[in-house]
């Protein structure tokens, strides 16, 4: 039997969040720490403010990085195994273990409230 994807959001919404996002990327920016990393955005076209070390992204950038990704990852354990595909909607796993279940758990519990 084959399940539907689960569809959390909208493509409205996901337009939304992306342009909001694209927003504080050209208006507030991202604070950058190394001075090597704010010279290579430069270069690669970002406003930058070196005083304040903060690096400005324009909507092409960000839209010409999102084209770049590829439509799938597949993840590995530690062991180089894999685990997982994600992404292009195919829903790939392994199942799960009780050790990786206890792992989920703790980092639940220590997880600040939402």
């Amino acid at each position: 039997m084959r399940l539907a994807a689960l569809e959390v959001l909208s493509p409205a919404e996901i337009d939304s969040i992306h342009d909001a996002t694209v927003h504080i990327l050209q208006t507030a920016g991202v604070k950058v720490l190394g001075k090597r990393m704010l010279s290579l955005l430069r270069d690669k076209g970002c406003r930058v403010d070196s005083d304040r070390g903060v690096a400005y992204f324009t909507r092409s950038m960000v839209d010409s990085a999102l084209d770049s990704v590829p439509r799938t990852f597949e993840l590995f354990d530690r062991t180089g195994k894999s685990a997982f595909l994600l992404g292009d909607r195919i829903p790939r796993s392994r199942p799960g273990t009780t050790r990786s279940t206890g792992w989920t758990a703790r980092a639940a519990k220590r997880a600040p409230p939402a």
